[in-house]
């Protein structure tokens, strides 16, 4: 096995996959086309991306790079993704540290999204000593890069009924950053309520917050989102 190609096995190993998720045209070190196949690929917050600023030295390129995965999983949230680019070199990392356009598609369907949170707020609702029967979420875009976002929670304690709502807006800036802002809270009955007046603290906290997205996607130059089948984010870096 070349060194590059158990380089990129060894960088998927923390995803769950092998080399076997990895195909060719070619001949390392100057590839004619790379494919990665990231379906059940597990992805954790505290997963870190193979860093390349250490070293601009290419270790090996590819005229054409794609990557798909039907789906992976962020935690628990199953998504699809595509991914297209060309003219791309990597260091000994291995890691992207250039590339010529590209295309990046993210989707998740409303139904796995609720479903994941739902998962959330019975964790949370346990420790509290309710249960969480529901979560219903509703999406809608403000343009090509604004989101409304309305969760509503439904848990029962003892004989009483919760209901809470969560509701707020994603802005993508010019500098292409997230941004949260309109956050709010409700509740509706006694423990709602409570549970409501806690998170309102947290909330103020992410209010006007920018998260830059640069960080994920290196290069990007465009991104839009959409919510016609749940949550679907489209973006174009590189070149």
């Amino acid at each position: 096995m070349p060194n590059e190609l158990s380089a990129l096995a060894a960088a998927l190993a923390p995803l769950g996959l092998g080399a076997s998720a990895i195909s060719f045209d070619g001949n390392f070190p100057s590839l004619a086309e790379l494919r990665v196949n990231l379906t059940g690929a597990r992805f954790h917050r505290r997963m870190r991306l193979p860093d390349a600023t250490g070293s601009g030295e290419t270790a090996f390129s590819a005229r054409c790079v794609k990557a798909d995965a039907t789906p992976a999983y962020f935690e628990t949230l199953p998504f699809t993704l595509s991914l297209q680019t060309g003219d791309a070199a990597f260091s000994s990392a291995p890691a992207l540290i250039r590339s010529g356009k590209g295309t990046l598609e993210l989707s998740a369907t409303l139904a796995d999204l609720e479903n994941t949170l739902l998962s959330l707020v019975r964790s949370a609702a346990e420790k509290q000593g309710a249960e969480a029967e529901s979560v219903r979420l509703s999406l809608a875009t403000e343009g090509p890069r604004a989101l409304a976002l309305r969760a509503t929670a439904t848990a029962k304690a003892m004989f009483f009924t919760a209901v809470l709502t969560l509701a707020g807006r994603i802005e993508i800036t010019d500098a292409l950053e997230a941004r949260l802002c309109a956050l709010t809270c409700s509740g509706d009955g006694m423990i709602a309520n409570l549970a409501a007046g806690a998170l309102r603290p947290k909330l103020a906290s992410l209010e006007g917050r920018s998260f830059a997205l640069r960080a994920f996607i290196p290069a990007l130059k465009e991104l839009t989102l959409d919510t016609t089948n749940g949550l679907r984010l489209s973006a174009k870096f590189g070149g």
